[in-house]
Parts: structure tokens; sequence; C-alpha cells
């Protein structure tokens, strides 16, 4: 299957996906005679798309730094490639 095909597939699944829970929070409402539902239904699928979405997409933050250009926490945590064996540096 080429590229184009699968996210095609893709986008209509998560329309899908977005569109149909609140077709069954519609006919629910038809069903009890409530007025709520169709509204739950359709918030429950935008999330639920969107959720699917940047699961696809696997969207990552960018690595932050401070004002000053330093690196963040993390990478000062990192073991540094020095390796100490044993001496503290002075020469003999």
């Amino acid at each position: 299957m080429s590229l184009a095909t699968e996210w095609v597939a893709r986008i209509f699944a998560v329309s899908l996906l977005m569109f149909l829970p609140g077709v069954a929070g519609e006919r629910l409402d038809a069903k009890f005679g409530t007025q709520f539902l169709a509204l739950v239904g359709f918030g429950f699928g935008f999330c639920a798309g969107l959720a699917a979405l940047l699961a696809m997409v696997k969207i990552k933050q960018p690595k932050t730094t401070d004002p000053e250009g330093s690196a963040d926490a993390t990478e000062l945590s990192k073991p540094s490639d020095h390796s100490n064996n044993g001496d503290n540096g002075e020469r003999e």
C-alpha cells in the first residue's frame, strides 16, 4: 500500500473516531429524551480524535534552555565522558 493511501486510511479512521460518538449521543438523546448526550459524545470524540492524531505524528517537545543559554537540568545530570581513575589529576 502506498504512503498516501495509508495516510488517507488513518485520517478517515480519525474522522470516524471524532464523529461517531456524537452520532451515538444524538441517538441516545432521542431515545431517552435528554439534550446533553450528543454534546458529550462530540466532546469525547474530539478529545479521542486529537489524542489519536497526536499519537500518529508523535509530537516531541523541544529541549528548553534558560535565558543565559545554559543546558537544562537533564543535560547537567548526564555523566561526563571524563573518567577518574583514582587520581586527582595530579602529576608526579
